[in-house]
């Protein structure tokens, strides 16, 4: 069931954009993109390291 829509007036918009976490952008974006993409390499790049190193020197 859904809710029905509201339509927003214009003071009501920018009470949105000023309260909004995302929307006034009071964040740094590297923090939400650029890091957590460095950690998931990093971890894959491990895994290759463990893959093709050690575990080929270990027989």
């Amino acid at each position: 069931m859904q809710k029905p829509t509201e339509t927003a007036d214009q003071e009501r918009i920018q009470e949105w954009h000023e309260e909004d976490y995302w929307m006034k952008m009071d964040f740094s974006p590297t923090w939400i993109f650029i890091l957590p993409s460095l950690m998931i390499v990093s971890v894959l790049c491990f895994a290759l390291f463990i893959g093709s190193v050690l575990i080929p020197s270990a027989w």
